[in-house]
């Protein structure tokens, strides 16, 4: 601070040494961003060996950490300073805005408490408990009730619900704490944090009257400092978007390959006619604590056991209902898909496909009970993953011989509550000897129909069951546009199949663009209709498939990484489509990512099961902050493959500089949206953390691999301090690795860092 204070004080420092002192403190605060990736990055890393609590005392609450931050709060302010600062209020304002936020951050830290208030029934309480010791409140808290409220016609939690009361001398306040609903007394602000199975509850109580507002008023002025950066007609955005080179309309060629298998089949087992089957798919069923079509859990099952949503030509209900009926063919049926290694060696199998009976030996002994039982004591097994997703197949054919997987019929205790029941389970006694016979008897009779192939009889049986599920769970049943929506979806959901052919079609519309640019070629109009069309088909079909799952899951279908990646695929091909008269090359790139990102949400999630949302995602904020974030990411891997364009076309022509300058252009034009829109997603995730657990910042190892590539990305944008950006292909090279930290944000993450974010 002495040196700010000389720099802006002292009448004989001059305006060339103003301007080299100016310049080295920004090589200095560009060398702590530097810095502060490393630490950020390491700190990740170390914490899956050493722990959370190690890294936030070594890495984040150290001194030298805060140091780092307080260099770049230091060249931010002079940055203020800087008299040319003035002339470029959209840059004031952001850079004012970072400075306000570490400002509430450093409150935070110095004046905030935050800890854990445990309640027990009628037991006031006036202390918490912190990391590091107990803390009295001025008032005691008292808790005078606790539920857990449910989905209709479930056990899944919907919210969980404490009423509690605050005597403050004379005074009683009575309020309500649950999931993403906060009260607040006295700048105490109580969260919902856990329960017992005594009744009593774990609230999180935060003390942060100072940080938070200032935090606030920071993101705030960040987010008008956005909108008043692209409002502004002399921003670098606006200048770029008036450069010569984009006038010049590229164009892009294409086209669609089919591809198909053929191979031998052999003998096929036994199964319900398709109209039979599909009736049997339309009952409800309670599944993974919701009510849905048996349709549902068919195409479930089959894709668990198959690896797909059909076998052969029998659809997901016929290979249920075939397992059910005919089990004598189905067992001697080669489809449970098992991973290679030592799980296919002990099975006897050669393929990757066994059958039910490969599974136990000659005297009924179960081949994986040793691998199984060696997995369960903690010893370490070759290929785990096999044998317990073996296993898991295995189990899951036995509930459905055993009557346990279904449960298809609803029954009213006795305070006139709906519960789901499978024939096997203990019912109410409330129930009487009429029903009790129907559900025990009507899925043996049902089987006897099925193999004296009396379909006739078999039907009226299946729809007397759906009258009788419609009559005993009444409105606790999903609204009939909810299962309409849901079946369409089951019938339509073709991810990995679409992803493929979209795959080939962008790999081949991105290599001929290249190609195309490098021997400046035109391009063909019905070739250009071809891109176009394949590119709105693609959209047209995740919007569908998008709206449908929103509709039957009941909810904004962001909530685990295969929705997130299904938005990233729409946010890409939508965003390439509104783009592609202004920058050629997005098309390609946007089928491209779409069809990418649609892979790997089948990747990430092979069996995307439609889930109720629990409780603490039942926020609006959650949607705000994904969406975003997946544009964000959307934007940038279009920057990314922008680069890998570049790159090919200067292998082929290094002369060929005005189309690599024109692609350096379109990207630099892309980075101010998608930096802004990483920076808004992260605001929104921290504005929604605050809301549910109490804090804007834990340190995860998401929250930090996210600030990790906001810094990353940041550095573009100062090509002042970065010289070596100015030229088109260090530029391009810096697009394209940059994006691997926007790769492990989403997936480094998920499967090797893990934390409150993992989509696993």
């Amino acid at each position: 601070m002495i040196f700010l204070f000389w720099v802006t004080g002292n009448r004989r420092f001059t305006s060339v040494s103003y301007f080299c002192a100016m310049k080295t403190m920004k090589k200095l605060a560009i060398g702590c961003l530097y810095l502060l990736i490393v630490a950020l990055a390491s700190a990740t890393i170390v914490e899956t060996y050493q722990g959370t609590a190690f890294v936030k005392q070594y890495f984040y609450s150290s001194l030298p950490f805060a140091f780092l931050w307080a260099i770049v709060a230091v060249s931010i302010l002079l940055f203020l300073i800087n008299r040319k600062v003035a002339k470029r209020p959209a840059a004031f304002m952001i850079h004012l805005a970072i400075l306000v936020i570490l400002g509430g951050a450093l409150l935070t830290r110095l004046t905030g408490q935050h800890g854990h208030l445990q309640l027990s029934p009628g037991q006031p309480q006036s202390s918490f408990q912190t990391e590091k010791n107990a803390e009295r409140l001025p008032f005691s808290v008292t808790l005078t009730d606790f539920q857990i409220r449910y989905y209709s016609g479930t056990r899944a939690p919907l919210d969980f619900v404490s009423q509690i009361r605050i005597n403050h001398g004379m005074t009683t306040t009575s309020g309500e704490v649950s999931m993403n609903r906060i009260f607040k007394y006295r700048g105490y602000r109580f969260y919902q944090a856990g329960y017992d199975n005594n009744g009593g509850v774990t609230l999180r109580i935060a003390h942060d009257p100072y940080g938070i507002g200032l935090t606030y008023a920071g993101y705030a002025l960040l987010l008008l400092s956005f909108f008043l950066f692209f409002a502004d007609p002399h921003s670098r955005f606006r200048h770029l978007l008036k450069r010569p080179e984009l006038k010049r309309n590229t164009l892009i060629t294409g086209m669609l390959l089919a591809l198909g298998t053929l191979h031998a089949m052999p003998q096929a087992p036994r199964a319900l006619p398709k109209a039979i089957a599909d009736q049997f798919g339309d009952l409800y069923v309670c599944y993974n604590n919701r009510i849905c079509p048996v349709q549902s859990l068919a195409k479930d099952f089959t894709l668990k056991l198959y690896g797909k949503t059909n076998y052969r030509s029998y659809t997901a209900e016929q290979v249920l209902t075939g397992w059910m009926f005919y089990p004598s063919d189905w067992k001697e049926t080669s489809l449970i898909k098992i991973k290679k290694g030592a799980a296919r060696e002990i099975l006897g199998i050669t393929g990757k496909y066994a059958r039910w009976e490969d599974f136990t030996n000659t005297h009924n002994g179960y081949k994986l009970d040793s691998a199984m039982r060696r997995i369960h004591e903690g010893h370490k097994v070759a290929d785990k993953s096999a044998f317990i997703a073996a296993d898991e197949k295995y189990n899951l054919i036995a509930m459905l011989f055993s009557g346990t997987m279904l449960h298809l019929y609803p029954i009213r205790n006795a305070d006139n509550e709906v519960e789901w029941f499978a024939r096997t389970d203990v019912l109410p006694d409330n129930v009487c000897d009429e029903e009790w016979l129907f559900v025990k008897k009507t899925q043996s009779y049902i089987c006897e129909l099925a193999v004296n192939e009396d379909y006739d009889e078999l039907s009226e049986v299946l729809a007397k069951i759906k009258q009788y599920q419609i009559k005993n769970a009444g409105d606790s049943l999903p609204k009939s546009i909810v299962i309409q929506a849901e079946k369409s979806y089951n019938k339509l959901i073709h991810t990995r199949l679409i992803a493929i052919i979209g795959m080939v079609f962008g790999l081949l519309l991105f290599a001929y663009y290249s190609m195309s640019i490098a021997r400046q070629r035109t391009v063909a109009p019905l070739v250009r209709l071809a891109a176009f069309i394949g590119a709105i088909a693609l959209a047209a079909y995740l919007s569908l498939i998008m709206a449908l799952r929103w509709i039957a899951g009941q909810h904004v279908p962001l909530s685990n990484g295969f929705e997130t990646m299904q938005f990233m695929a729409w946010c890409a091909v939508l965003l390439a489509l509104a783009l592609r008269h202004r920058f050629g090359m997005i098309l390609p790139s946007g089928v491209l990512v779409s069809a990418l990102a649609m892979m790997v949400s089948m990747m990430g999630e092979a069996n995307p099961r439609i889930t109720q949302l629990v409780p603490v995602l039942s926020s609006p904020l959650l949607s705000i902050h994904v969406a975003v974030l997946m544009f964000a990411y959307s934007l940038l891997a279009f920057i990314m493959l922008n680069g890998i364009a570049a790159i090919l076309i200067h292998a082929r022509n290094k002369d060929n500089l005005p189309q690599i300058e024109r692609l350096k252009t379109i990207s630099q034009i892309l980075f101010y949206p998608a930096v802004f829109a990483l920076a808004i997603g992260i605001i929104v995730g921290a504005i929604w953390a605050n809301v549910s657990w109490g804090t804007y910042w834990s340190w995860d190892p998401k929250e930090v691999w996210a600030l990790i590539t906001l810094m990353v990305y940041t550095l573009a944008l100062h090509e002042d301090a970065l010289p070596a950006l100015r030229k088109p292909m260090p530029f391009h090279w810096f697009s394209v690795l940059a994006f691997l930290s926007v790769a492990f944000t989403y997936f480094g993450v998920n499967f090797l860092l893990g934390g409150l974010h993992a989509y696993v």
